[in-house]
């Protein structure tokens, strides 16, 4: 947080932003000129870097040219017949004549294949007896049996410094015989570069393998041959690349680097470091100081331009803060420009402060008509009434011919009419399929945006052209209706004049989507509700049909119907089970006759229904033909995908399972809690058949033994037996009944509820048999 005290004293005024301004400008100009500097510096060492590698490419072409001739001499005296067989007087006047031609080739001689001097062509040789049999560049003749170049020497012939150009003689079958060998005179060899352009205090240096010096130019001092170049190291690592380098006498210059391809020589082109300075420090003084100085004198004019700025402003500031206090307040700045026309543009803005604050109040009265409108459209449940007020209430706000409204049919892309205003012929379609993006209404469903059309007629994606053609509609405005994050429908206003609708138009068209979106939103969750009501309708139609359906066969087959009917199903099953888990009973329904035959005999109790036996767990599942126990169907079954299956049991055992298939858009857990509701209700079913069952039983044994009694002419013992009988299973069912009567004084739970009542009436049932 900033000091309070500090920002009341310090205020960011038009004067202190005119300056900040000014040195806004003035600082990038001046960055712009050490920019320029050191772009020229960077120029200027592109140009001698460019200089020297052209100067480095010619010095290596004309060593190779020298190199090459040389060469060329010395393997024609290897190839002359005197020199290979002729006597030795003959051989060296020969090699005294093509000494004299090239003056450049000094101390050429003849060796054998032992490196001892054979010819020479100096008549009196420094020394006797010489051998030449440890100079590298013999070594390299004698294993290459190929013209060698050598590197920087001392001629033991002439004392001379030399490079050495040799070519082998060979014999037949290219037996090495010997060599002729002649020194490159490194006094003369400078003479090559004097053509060169030595421009800026370029220099040219030949260096031979080791990096010593050959030759040097300008100039022919004989001193620096033999000499290694100081930094040589870091300016072989840089190939043809242009480096920097001390030199010999510590200047640091550029230098660029050739190389020569017939010998392992390089050649350095390089001029001083301060050629590249004295060419910018020129650039600055004829172009640099001018510049200061008019940027100097621009400031100047500029401080005081900001001046007859800044003086105008204060006054119609200081107008401003008085606007609060006087309605017509009026401004006086003596100036024509744009200052000027602000303080007349002030004076017009007070006047037109009234008319925009009536506007504002007409505003605000529209925008609480059409909440009203929204409060309205919202009293009632039906649907179709509520789009069909929409429509007419947008058709009079929008001023507009024709307004539809299309409405999305779930989850597919079939959309729906639903409501309609204006139009004077009844629409081609009531319904119509749209791909997503296809149409007018699927563009705007796809992108979920507004879309202003000038000439409906005239766009491509229009698909009932016919109908808007004889309503003779063009300009076109279309609001996506969104619910919950998800597009629902579309707001579609026509109007038959070619009229564009402005921004406001689309403004107050989106205030209509909202009241349709919570329209929906009410018929979703009327149609909720009422589908609720449905479902417990069917649960109670079952609980009575379970309370009062003697018949099980009949029993279970009314509840796999009303388990399809409560969830929406198209096929239902219920299966029964033996203790060991086969197939024992099965109940379908959704399946006509038809289908039942193709099908042929009940299942197994494999698959997916084993499955529910085994695990005694609920199933639901979206592609039961992807669940590792499914076995498929049999030829003729009907193709299903979705599953709920959930298990009947009893005291820990499971009796049997029922099943649901084929559910557009799948199961859901409400599915699936009310068919657990349905499985106990079966359970509870199947527990009072078996309770009927047995009592039936025990009838059946007591009338064949008042039989045999009667059979027996015992009828005292069997009367006395059979009212002994009777007292007993009276006992029995008055003691389950009373029980089951405390039982159901403190149970809460709904459904242990109705069990204890289906148990009380069987109790009940089974007095009146006894």
């Amino acid at each position: 947080m900033g000091d309070p005290a500090r920002a009341a004293r310090f205020r960011w005024t038009i004067r202190r932003k005119l300056l900040a301004l000014g040195a806004g400008t003035l600082i990038p100009v001046a960055l712009l000129l050490v920019y320029w500097v050191w772009v020229e510096a960077r120029e200027a060492t592109r140009d001698v870097e460019a200089r020297l590698r052209l100067a480095g490419e010619q010095a290596a072409a004309q060593v190779e040219l020298l190199l090459e001739g040389l060469t060329g001499h010395v393997e024609a005296l290897a190839a002359h017949p005197e020199i290979r067989g002729g006597d030795a007087r003959t051989a060296a006047r020969l090699l005294r004549g093509v000494a004299a031609e090239h003056p450049e080739l000094e101390g050429l001689l003849v060796v054998d294949a032992e490196g001892r001097a054979r010819v020479s062509a100096t008549p009196e040789p420094v020394g006797a007896g010489i051998a030449i049999g440890d100079r590298p560049w013999f070594r390299a003749v004698r294993a290459g049996r190929r013209p060698v170049v050598g590197d920087f020497q001392v001629g033991r012939l002439t004392g001379y410094p030399v490079a050495i150009v040799a070519a082998p003689l060979l014999g037949p079958g290219q037996a090495f015989e010997g060599a002729v060998a002649g020194g490159v005179s490194l006094r003369r060899l400078h003479t090559l570069f004097a053509g060169l352009p030595f421009w800026g205090g370029i220099t040219v240096t030949v260096l031979d393998a080791d990096g010593r010096i050959l030759a040097h130019a300008p100039g022919a001092d004989e001193s620096l041959l033999g000499r290694p170049l100081p930094s040589l190291g870091a300016l072989a690592e840089g190939g043809r690349k242009v480096s920097r380098l001390a030199w010999l006498d510590g200047e640091e210059r550029l230098a660029g680097l050739a190389h020569v391809p017939r010998a392992r020589w390089r050649v350095v082109a390089s001029a001083p470091s301060a050629v590249v300075r004295d060419r910018v420090e020129r650039e600055v003084r004829a172009i640099g100081l001018p510049l200061l100085v008019l940027l100097g004198l621009a400031a100047a004019a500029g401080l005081l331009i900001a001046r007859r700025v800044w003086r105008p402003l204060e006054a119609l500031t200081a107008a401003v803060t008085r606007l609060p206090r006087e309605a017509a307040l009026r401004v006086r700045v003596d100036s024509t420009d744009e200052v000027g026309d602000l303080a007349r543009a002030f004076d017009e803005m007070t006047v037109q402060v009234e008319t925009a604050r009536a506007d504002l109040e007409r505003q605000i009265a529209e925008l609480g008509a059409l909440s009203e409108a929204g409060r309205l459209l919202t009293s009632t449940l039906e649907l179709s009434q509520v789009l069909q007020r929409l429509a007419e209430l947008a058709r009079a706000r929008l001023d507009v011919d024709v307004v539809r409204i299309w409405l999305r049919e779930g989850a597919s892309n079939d959309y729906r009419l639903h409501a309609q205003a204006g139009a004077t012929r009844d629409p081609e379609e009531f319904r119509m399929h749209l791909e997503p993006g296809q149409g007018l209404v699927g563009w705007i469903m796809d992108h979920r945006e507004a879309l202003v059309l000038a000439d409906v007629q005239a766009d491509p994606r229009l698909t009932n052209r016919a109908w808007a053609t004889a309503e003779d509609l063009h300009a076109f405005l279309g609001i996506p209706i969104v619910l919950e994050d998800t597009p629902v429908g579309v707001l579609a206003c026509v109007r038959r004049a070619r009229r564009e609708f402005s921004a406001d138009d689309v403004r107050l068209a989106r205030l209509f989507a909202p009241p349709a979106a919570v329209a929906i939103l009410n018929a979703r969750l009327y149609d909720e509700a009422r589908g609720r009501t449905r479902q417990l309708e069917l649960l109670h139609e079952a609980a009575r049909t379970v309370a009062g359906e003697r018949e099980i066969t009949r029993l279970l087959q009314r509840l796999v119907e009303t388990a399809r009917s409560l969830t929406g199903a198209r096929y239902a099953a219920l299966a029964l089970f033996e203790k060991d888990g086969t197939l024992c009973e099965f109940f379908t329904d959704g399946l006509d006759p038809e289908a039942r035959a193709r099908i042929g005999p009940p299942p197994q109790g494999r698959g997916l229904l084993g499955h529910i036996f085994a695990s005694t767990r609920s199933l639901r599942l979206d592609d039961l033909t992807a669940h590792p126990d499914s076995v498929g169907f049999p030829p003729g079954h009907p193709t299903m995908r979705s599953l709920l299956a959930v298990p009947i049991g009893l005291k820990g055992e499971t009796l049997g399972a029922l099943y649901l298939t084929e559910k557009a858009g799948g199961f859901s857990e409400d599915d699936e809690a009310r068919l657990n509701t349905l499985g106990a209700d079966a359970a509870v079913a199947l527990e009072n058949a078996e309770l009927v069952s047995s009592l039936r039983r025990a009838l059946d044994g007591l009338e064949q033994a008042q039989g045999r009694l009667v059979e027996s002419e015992a009828l005292r013992a069997v009367g006395q037996l059979a009212a002994g009988m009777a007292h007993h299973l009276n006992n029995i069912l008055a003691v389950v009944r009373g029980r089951t009567s405390l039982l159901l004084q403190g149970a809460l739970d709904p459904a242990i509820r109705r069990g204890l009542e289906i148990v009380e009436r069987a109790a009940v049932d089974g007095a009146d048999v006894v």
